[in-house]
């Protein structure tokens, strides 16, 4: 049945989603230039899920925490990771789905981001070398293009997007480094040059990941919350397998970073035929009738479930509160309901 949703405040889109592969049939209606919002849309909030939601949050945490960025993560023990692993990983993959939900122009996006800029700005205040090197804002950017897809790509041998979806990847992250602003004030688009394909921003991951970082006690610890909140999916005797189900897809210079060992070759092995069997069995179900925001709603209608924090305080411009930071690092001002300033992250 046709379906109305919000792309943004002025522009309804109705969707057919009547069919068992609805979402492939719309994507081959769109133009990648032209439409680059609603490809990204397509294939990021009808694909959620609660595990693979928390692996992704598993994979992407201590990459960003085995950077310089550390100590304003960890904040000396205090920062939301340490104190509630669960609400601070949820909030950052759930920032990135407001954006991805209500496409980079709408209220909610813009009041999101706002968060996330005021954030950063309080923070970039009390650790400034946390904040001052591009490379890793670069970087991120980076990761949020097409980081998760190489890592299903490089250890499972799951397909990359195809050019389409590649193309509406780079321009969303593109149009977002318009919004996010550094700690000198420029916006991040600012210290972009180029980069318009998708193998300029592959290129960016693979050579930020051959480094080696050295030991850090703040980067280990905020792995060792990451890893932790993932395990407490699993019974106590199998959360070495949830731990190995995070740190086999690592890349070789975390480890050190992290004061964390890689996996045996049989854990390895057994973690890699499990992601791969559950990346096998996702293109044989039917395509989603509903994204990740609508099911929150109507949750909530229903049977009165939170809504995650992040959708519920940025449903449009009135909305109020904070929610975590999506990267980690940064630094902005905030503009809106939420400009007297940012709350813990």
């Amino acid at each position: 049945m046709p379906t109305r949703t919000e792309q943004s405040s002025a522009k309804p889109r109705v969707e057919d989603r009547s069919s068992r592969r609805w979402i492939r049939r719309r994507l081959g209606q769109l133009d990648p230039r032209k439409d680059f919002a609603e490809i990204f849309r397509l294939n990021t909030v009808f694909q959620v899920n609660g595990f693979m939601s928390d692996w992704v949050g598993a994979q992407t945490m201590p990459r960003f925490a085995t950077t310089p960025s550390a100590p304003a993560i960890y904040r000396g023990g205090k920062g939301k990771l340490m104190l509630t692993s669960d609400r601070r990983l949820h909030d950052t993959g759930n920032h990135a789905l407001v954006w991805a939900e209500y496409g980079l122009d709408a209220p909610q996006s813009k009041h999101s981001v706002d968060m996330v800029n005021a954030l950063h700005t309080k923070y970039a205040q009390e650790y400034p070398d946390a904040f001052d090197d591009p490379e890793p804002w670069i970087y991120v950017l980076g990761y949020e293009i097409c980081g998760v897809y190489m890592i299903l790509n490089d250890y499972l041998g799951y397909p990359l997007p195809d050019e389409k979806s590649r193309t509406a990847a780079v321009l969303f992250g593109k149009k977002l480094a318009e919004m996010v602003v550094m700690d000198d004030g420029r916006f991040l688009t600012e210290i972009i040059s180029g980069m318009d394909d998708w193998d300029d921003w592959v290129a960016v991951v693979r050579e930020y990941e051959s480094r080696i970082w050295p030991y850090s006690h703040e980067a280990a610890m905020c792995a060792a919350a990451a890893i932790g909140n993932f395990q407490k999916r699993f019974p106590g005797p199998l959360r070495p397998f949830g731990r190995a189900l995070v740190t086999s897809f690592w890349y070789e210079g975390m480890y050190p970073g992290a004061g964390v060992e890689r996996p045996g070759r049989l854990m390895r092995w057994a973690a890699t035929a499990f992601m791969k069997s559950l990346m096998a069995v996702a293109p044989l179900l039917p395509d989603s009738k509903e994204s990740w925001a609508e099911k929150q709603q109507r949750l909530y209608a229903e049977k009165g479930r939170p809504m995650a924090h992040v959708l519920k305080v940025t449903q449009g411009a009135a909305g109020a509160g904070t929610g975590g930071c999506p990267v980690g690092f940064g630094r902005g001002t905030a503009t809106g309901s939420d400009a007297s300033g940012p709350k813990e992250g």
